[in-house]
């Protein structure tokens, strides 16, 4: 819809792209006028508008109104690779570890994108905000994320409201709840509680031990008074 005002009372109103006719209104008893033009292909156009008088004069052409159309969305990024953990005693500038206990895990994308605008989606919600570092490629959450699994993804848009198709997604946990129970250790093949000779010298056993799925787990093995840990 092209607005204008300046024409007469109730005057005709027509649109031109050059000579072309985009569309025609009638203005209000103030001079001022809406009219809806036909779609126009991608590119730079010039409208221009002309009103005639009750008699059926025709006035001069407007100053041209330039105006852009745009339907073209960016092309699609590439998925997210990794992710920088910054929490907790296990931090990594870049891993895959499918858990997590950075809340604002920074998501890696592609390096060389400079400046872009993108959306950031979570579990297939577009964040109103995300806090991406045009220099380390990386992008956060803005806000801490909750204990759960979630899915992420990213688009890119551009000044006329296009979005791209999304990246490939990326899938994380997020847990900051530390093991509520000890782990259980259980003596297997070549380890007793009082060795024989033949299991002090062998230099090898079994110790099997039981905890949490996915904990790193530490064993310490006493020697006369020297821990070993494993």
């Amino acid at each position: 819809t092209i607005s204008g005002s300046g024409a007469g009372a109730n005057s005709p109103v027509a649109l031109y792209e050059g000579s072309t006719l985009l569309g025609t209104g009638t203005a209000n008893a103030s001079g001022a006028f809406s009219v809806d033009i036909s779609l126009l292909t991608d590119g730079v156009h010039n409208i221009t508008a002309k009103v005639w008088d009750e008699a059926g004069n025709a006035g001069p052409s407007s100053t041209a109104l330039a105006i852009t159309i745009d339907t073209t969305a960016p092309a699609q990024g590439t998925g997210i690779t990794a992710y920088s953990d910054q929490s907790g005693t296990v931090t990594s500038s870049s891993t895959t570890a499918p858990v997590t206990d950075d809340q604002r895990p920074g998501l890696l994308l592609a390096s060389g994108l400079g400046s872009p605008q993108l959306y950031l989606y979570i579990n297939g919600v577009r964040q109103a905000q995300a806090d991406y570092n045009s220099s380390t490629g990386r992008l956060r959450p803005w806000t801490a994320l909750a204990e759960g699994n979630y899915t992420f993804y990213y688009t890119f848009y551009d000044s006329a409201g296009n979005e791209s198709p999304p990246s490939q997604s990326f899938s994380l946990r997020i847990d900051t709840t530390a093991p509520t129970t000890a782990p259980v250790l259980a003596l297997g093949a070549g380890v007793s509680d009082v060795a024989n000779f033949a299991e002090t010298t062998a230099g090898s056993g079994v110790v099997t031990v039981l905890g949490e799925a996915g904990a790193t787990i530490t064993v310490t093995f006493t020697d006369s008074g020297s821990p070993a840990r494993v």
